[in-house]
């Protein structure tokens, strides 16, 4: 099972990516979207591209990172979550693929990870959302924000992206509830022109402002009538369906 580009998306906006190899905040070297030399597939790529393994100051291109993230994670941790976890919804495996590829396959063996084999979701949500987020004995803002988005994705397949996703969906906005906002909108623009308006005549002509306050009054109610007209019009004119 491969992981899909919204799950990709996650793991790469969590990892974030840097050019220049640099020590983690547990002192492991770390180039690209978090590759180490502790990853097969990645270590294999480094070697044959260098000959050598990852160095401080060594760089990336990002084209070259695109390319080598969805390899590694259907190479080397969605292969592992299949093998640990089984066949699992496609938000279930990306979760999954996000925790194992920040944690390492071996968290695939973890309490979270035996309650979602088991069949408790919520389960182990709640355990992935409420640990694994420390790094060299600290707890750590970015972690507990990934570790909740993973559970977040793990029980309801929100992707944290705004988009629709499995078991939760954006909402459409009713028929009622946009009509609604239009016309607000529709008596907000109103007001808003005749005030402008009056405004701008008071300032010019020298009229009274009560003259032009009475005016717009009047031409407000007048397009409330206009509305009601137009919608008893709409609700006679017969239906072209079928």
């Amino acid at each position: 099972m491969r992981i899909s580009d919204r799950g990709l998306a996650l793991i790469a906006r969590h990892e974030g990516f840097v050019a220049r190899a640099y020590r983690d905040p547990v002192g492991v070297l770390t180039i690209g979207y978090g590759f180490t030399m502790g990853s097969r597939v990645f270590a294999a790529y480094w070697r044959d591209r260098h000959g050598r393994a990852l160095a401080p100051g060594d760089r990336l291109e990002r084209a070259e990172a695109d390319a080598l993230l969805r390899r590694l994670v259907d190479g080397e941790y969605g292969a592992a979550v299949t093998r640990e976890l089984g066949e699992l919804p496609q938000h279930q495996h990306d979760a999954a693929c996000s925790v194992a590829f920040n944690l390492g396959p071996r968290a695939l063996r973890w309490r979270w990870a035996r309650a979602l084999k088991a069949g408790d979701r919520r389960g182990a949500a709640e355990i992935l959302g409420a640990n694994y987020n420390t790094a060299g004995g600290r707890r750590l803002a970015g972690l507990v924000r990934r570790r909740r988005e993973e559970a977040a994705l793990l029980l309801a397949g929100d992707y944290g992206d705004g988009g629709a996703g499995e078991g939760n969906p954006v909402a459409a906005p009713e028929a009622g509830n946009r009509s609604a906002r239009a016309r607000r909108g529709l008596w907000a623009s109103l007001v808003s022109a005749f005030g402008l308006g009056a405004a701008g005549m008071v300032e010019s002509e020298g009229l009274s402002p009560w003259w032009i306050a009475g005016a717009a009054v009047a031409a407000i109610i007048g397009a409330g009538v206009l509305l009601l007209v137009r919608r008893h019009w709409r609700r006679r004119r017969p239906s072209r369906a079928g």
